[in-house]
């Protein structure tokens, strides 16, 4: 089985990096600019809690070849863009499957435009032949094909529609061979949600306060703003059909084993890289907003962190302007 990763930041690296070494498949990296070269040149290292070296097959997007699983590691707002190159990535059985932050493109009976704008993503791939993938990954960048590994719990897979493709499961146990734990189920969205009670809260903060995850914990009143945007997401997952894991205290109280890590937004932000900040506020906004469900503490936060990041160039799309 021929497994292809698109997007070579921390998570890509990382993923890469666990299958080459492990062997067993054909795996190949989508990559660009420094972190093709690196590749290219020195393969992948993974540092910190385990450390691997592995030779893989990189090429940019317009040289690779299908693969029978596409793993596209890349941030929510880059997606639409890419979009239109995946049915030439993935063999005609083959399955698209997206990790990303907050609510994904597929997400819904109809397009959310703050990830999927004028349903573009949706036109050019079916949602039938798309698995969703959560991450509980904690991976930094150290340089192009260098990824730091802190730990986590691995990957959530499953498809929208609850099937469970015998491709889907092959691809969960090649990621359990190379020491990634991972899963498949038959409710993603609830995997979805579970996984944005952390992300609404931690992401947008850290990147205005500039605050690791333990930073926020320890401030009394940052830690009551959490525990409140996480009660407003946990209300509209419930009547969106998905069940929380745990109550809001008891999600922030689960923070606490992260440690000092720099969450993913707070990495982009001092790296001056664009942040995904509708993908996991604005898209959970605009799905509260379809409900008429009022989520007042996060849509305050969504205002403070839009305007943090575009007084500093960094919404997506500002670069360019």
């Amino acid at each position: 089985m021929r497994i292809s990763i698109l997007g070579a930041g921390a998570i890509g690296t990382y993923l890469a990096g666990r299958l080459g070494a492990a062997g067993g498949g054909d795996v190949h990296v989508i990559a660009r600019g420094a972190a093709l070269a690196a590749i290219e040149r020195d393969g992948i290292t993974v540092e910190g809690t385990v450390a691997v070296r592995a030779k893989v097959s990189a090429s940019r997007i317009d040289q690779a070849p299908p693969a029978d699983v596409l793993i596209s590691c890349v941030k929510a707002f880059a997606v639409p863009d890419l979009s239109a190159h995946v049915k030439h990535l993935v063999k005609p059985d083959g399955l698209w499957v997206c990790v990303v932050n907050g609510i994904p493109w597929w997400y819904g009976s109809a397009p959310v435009n703050s990830v999927d704008p004028g349903g573009r993503i949706r036109a050019s791939f079916p949602v039938a032949r798309t698995a969703g993938c959560v991450a509980y990954l904690r991976c930094e960048v150290r340089q192009p094909g260098v990824v730091v590994f802190s730990g986590g719990a691995g990957l959530i897979m499953g498809l929208p529609d609850r099937s469970m493709p015998p491709l889907l499961d092959q691809c969960a146990a090649r990621f359990v061979a190379a020491g990634i734990p991972a899963k498949t189920t038959d409710d993603i969205k609830t995997a979805v949600w579970n996984k944005l009670f952390g992300n609404v809260a931690l992401n947008p903060l850290s990147a205005i306060t500039g605050f690791t995850i333990r930073q926020l914990l320890e401030d009394p009143d940052l830690n009551g703003l959490m525990t409140e945007m996480i009660s407003e997401a946990m209300a509209l997952a419930d009547a969106e059909g998905a069940k929380a894991e745990s109550d809001p205290c008891q999600r922030v109280q689960a923070m606490v084993a992260l440690g000092p890590f720099r969450t993913s937004m707070l990495q982009d932000v001092d790296a001056g890289r664009p942040i995904e900040l509708d993908g996991i506020l604005g898209a959970m906004i605009e799905v509260a907003d379809r409900r008429g469900i009022d989520v007042p503490a996060c849509r305050r936060v969504y205002a403070l962190a839009r305007a943090f990041a575009s007084s500093r160039g960094l919404m997506p799309g500002a670069a360019a302007q």
